[in-house]
C-alpha cells in the first residue's frame, strides 16, 4: 500500500529530502557526462571509461533509492522535482516540490503531472 503524506508530514520531511534530492542531482549530472565520455570514446567498454560509466551509474541508483525510500515519487533526477502521494478532498493528488521551493505548496491530480500542478 502506498504511502499518504499530509501537507506537515511532507513540510516535515524537506530538510532530509533536501540533502538527498541533492546527492541525486550530482549524481545523474555525473552519470550524464560519464555517458557522454563514454560515447566519444570506440573501443569494446572495457576501458576507464566503462569503469567510470558503471561507477556513475551505481552512485546514481543508490541516490535514487535513498530518496525514494522516504516513499516520495521522483518525477525528475535532473530538476529534482518530488511529488508526494496525498489525498485532497477526498481525490487521490500528488503535494508537489522542487528544490529551491521553501516548502511544499503545489498540488496536482495524479494524471495531470507537473504541468498541472496548482498552489495549494
Amino acid at each position: 500500500m502506498e504511502r499518504e503524506f499530509t501537507l506537515d508530514e511532507a513540510n516535515a520531511l524537506l530538510p532530509e529530502l533536501i540533502t538527498r534530492v541533492s546527492r541525486l542531482q550530482s549524481a545523474h549530472e555525473a552519470l550524464l557526462r560519464a555517458s557522454a565520455a563514454g560515447d566519444t570514446h570506440a573501443g569494446n567498454g572495457t576501458g576507464s571509461g566503462a569503469a567510470a560509466q558503471a561507477a556513475a551509474q551505481q552512485e546514481f541508483e543508490a541516490a535514487l533509492a535513498a530518496v525514494t525510500d522516504l516513499d516520495v515519487v521522483v518525477r525528475d533526477a535532473g530538476t529534482g522535482i518530488i511529488d508526494f502521494p496525498a489525498q485532497r478532498a477526498g481525490e487521490a493528488v500528488y503535494l508537489c516540490w522542487q528544490p529551491g521551493e521553501d516548502s511544499v505548496g503545489h498540488w496536482h491530480d495524479r494524471a495531470g503531472g507537473f504541468a498541472g500542478r496548482q498552489p495549494l
